[in-house]
């Protein structure tokens, strides 16, 4: 409580008055403890400057206050318009997280459509895979064919690019051509051609500037005889891109040839080897004699043109056009003909036609004998 202010003989004495309850106290709760402590008093005059002093701090204190309440006025605004700024400022931020909040669901919408895309270009490639692994598998298949086919035919054969690099090869070209495998991609004027008198390079450079197939007989140092054919290789779209040389081996065929022209050389009965288009291929010295024809001038001659036309004979028509296509073998055929110079001859004729494995014509093997009428 305040103090209280008591005057006892003839003193003023001030006493704080202060008033407790018992509480915590067994068997006194509810009553008041009163306690007086006594406050010494000073002089009037002391109490006079007091009182000035006590005006004067509190003007100090007044002014002291008015200032910490400008300043806190003052700060107040500052944090009243800085409040402001930081709504303004979350205002916008909020405003830019809608508008990126919508971006992003934009963007969603357009990951989700292109993860439908991705799903169905997914689709598409495995669709695709499935696709190029049977290609690759049937291109495998081709692929071992033709690398059994390359290595098992006895044909000796070169692939050239446009540069006439060496593409592939046969084993049988190494007969021709000294050929490894480190000669693939290698130009072929690099290597020395067992050829004789056959130019390789400059046909097949003949053969892609006029795309025309070229066929020749050829023989090489070794004394083997090959039909060299040379032909544009056309790709799948019909573009050239390189050529395709051949060799045929018919070594035993010349052989075979050249032991033939040899038996019909030395037969004495007058012997003509004909073509299926009945031109003579060979004649023997006898026919030669006998007939008085030139040996070298009838190579190559109609049976018809023979002596000037004197082999022009209708029953000779008949037995080359008639009798012997029917039959392969015609003996003691009788023909007498009026020869000039020579005049009125018989001839009994033997035919056969020989069949050809490599030839689509057979060639026909006339024997003529003389005999008196």
């Amino acid at each position: 409580m305040p103090g209280l202010s008591l005057e006892t003989e003839g003193q003023n004495i001030t006493l704080d008055l202060i008033v407790k309850p018992f509480q915590d106290v067994v068997g006194v709760r509810g009553l008041l403890m009163v306690t007086f402590l006594e406050t010494p008093t000073k002089t009037k005059a002391k109490s006079k400057g007091s009182k000035a002093a006590v005006s004067q701090e509190k003007s100090k204190n007044i002014k002291e206050l008015e200032r910490e309440l400008l300043l806190a006025r003052t700060n107040l605004q500052l944090t009243s318009e800085e409040y402001e700024a930081a709504i303004e400022d979350l205002k916008s931020t909020n405003e830019e997280l809608q508008s990126t909040n919508e971006e992003l669901q934009s963007t969603n919408e357009e990951l989700e459509t292109s993860k439908e895309e991705l799903q169905s270009l997914n689709e598409e490639s495995t669709t695709v895979n499935s696709e190029l692994q049977t290609t690759v598998s049937e291109l495998n298949t081709i692929n071992d064919d033709m690398s059994n086919l390359m290595d098992s035919t006895e044909i000796a054969m070169l692939f050239l690019d446009k540069d006439l690099h060496i593409r592939r090869f046969t084993p049988r070209a190494k007969d021709i051509l000294p050929l490894t495998l480190k000669d693939i991609e290698r130009p072929i004027q690099d290597l020395a051609s067992s050829l004789l008198e056959i130019d390789l390079v400059a046909a097949c450079q003949g053969v892609l500037e006029t795309l025309l197939p070229f066929e020749t007989p050829a023989a090489t140092k070794q004394g083997r005889h090959y039909l060299l054919r040379i032909r544009p290789y056309r790709t799948s779209n019909n573009v050239i891109d390189g050529v395709v040389v051949t060799f045929e081996d018919f070594t035993d065929l010349k052989i075979l040839e050249l032991y033939a022209e040899s038996v019909i050389a030395t037969i004495r009965q007058p012997l003509l080897v004909l073509n299926g288009g009945l031109q003579v291929i060979s004649l023997n010295q006898s026919f030669s004699r006998v007939f008085n024809c030139d040996l070298e001038a009838s190579v190559g001659k109609h049976i018809y043109q023979l002596m000037g036309g004197q082999w022009d004979m209708p029953a000779l028509r008949k037995l080359l056009e008639e009798i012997l296509p029917e039959k392969s073998t015609v003996e003691d055929f009788r023909i007498e003909h009026d020869f000039d110079g020579t005049g009125k001859r018989t001839l009994i004729l033997n035919a056969r036609r020989l069949e050809q494995a490599n030839e689509t014509q057979p060639l026909i093997l006339l024997a003529v004998e003389e005999v008196q009428p």
